[in-house]
């Protein structure tokens, strides 16, 4: 899996997940989910992320 996309979505009284939407580009300020998920799930601050982000990024070509 590459990237960072945000599903969202509901669970039904019987326990089933119902995708609303997958963003697949979310927001990346220091107040969004995914810098706040990397902080606390990894220890990443933001810049480290952003760093991280940056270093992953390659062109793709016929994919």
């Amino acid at each position: 899996m590459e990237g960072a996309p945000r599903v969202d979505f509901i669970l039904t009284d019987d326990g089933k997940a119902v995708i609303l939407e997958i963003n697949t580009l979310p927001g990346m300020t220091e107040l969004s989910l995914l810098p706040m998920i990397a902080r606390d799930g990894a220890g990443l601050g933001f810049d480290d992320l952003v760093e991280r982000i940056l270093n992953s990024a390659r062109l793709k070509v016929g994919a």
